[in-house]
């Protein structure tokens, strides 16, 4: 479990796709990860029953940083293998919308039942 913050506006599409990015750790294996959002209830401090966590997306990439400073968005690698060398995690993940998820899975569902 790692924490971060939104560092686009979420209800917003990032590059006009249903995404969004975050600022925090993300790392090689952490693809296909969820993201939660907490939104705690002020009304309610101190109790457990006012918290809640949102589902909004999953990990999809991870921006490198190329040794001329160049920012690049590339798919977070289960390994380490095929990194260029000189190409530094920059601690910013893109993140897929829930909403492009549960369509995802809608079709699939509806591609399965017929």
């Amino acid at each position: 479990l790692r924490r971060g913050t939104t560092a686009t506006p979420m209800a917003l599409d990032f590059e006009g796709r249903a995404e969004f990015l975050i600022d925090a750790a993300v790392y090689p294996g952490s693809s296909g990860s969820p993201v939660f959002v907490y939104l705690p209830d002020v009304h309610r401090f101190g109790q457990s029953a006012g918290r809640h966590f949102l589902f909004v997306g999953v990990v999809a990439a991870v921006f490198f940083r190329e040794e001329a400073n160049h920012l690049v968005s590339l798919p977070v690698p289960a390994n380490n293998h095929g990194l260029v060398m000189g190409s530094e995690m920059i601690d910013l993940g893109l993140v897929i919308k829930s909403k492009a998820v549960v369509e995802v899975v809608e079709h699939y569902l509806r591609q399965w039942a017929q």
